[in-house]
């Protein structure tokens, strides 16, 4: 499936584009991991967003 990564994505849509499950979606936003948008009971991801929030647990090679 492809989705457009220049508006907003649900919890399935955005568990699918990182393959990852919505458990582990829900988890990263109660953990503050990841940043939402909530509207009564939807709650909305921007692409955007998700992927600068994603970027600062990234670990390049080196020493160990």
């Amino acid at each position: 499936m492809s989705y457009s990564t220049d508006g907003y994505l649900t919890k399935t849509e955005l568990a699918s584009m990182l393959r990852k499950s919505k458990r582990t979606i829900d988890e990263w936003t109660a953990k503050g991991i990841l940043p939402y948008i909530k509207i009564r009971r939807s709650v909305l991801f921007k692409w955007d967003d998700v992927v600068q929030a994603l970027q600062k647990f990234e670990r390049r090679g080196g020493r160990r």
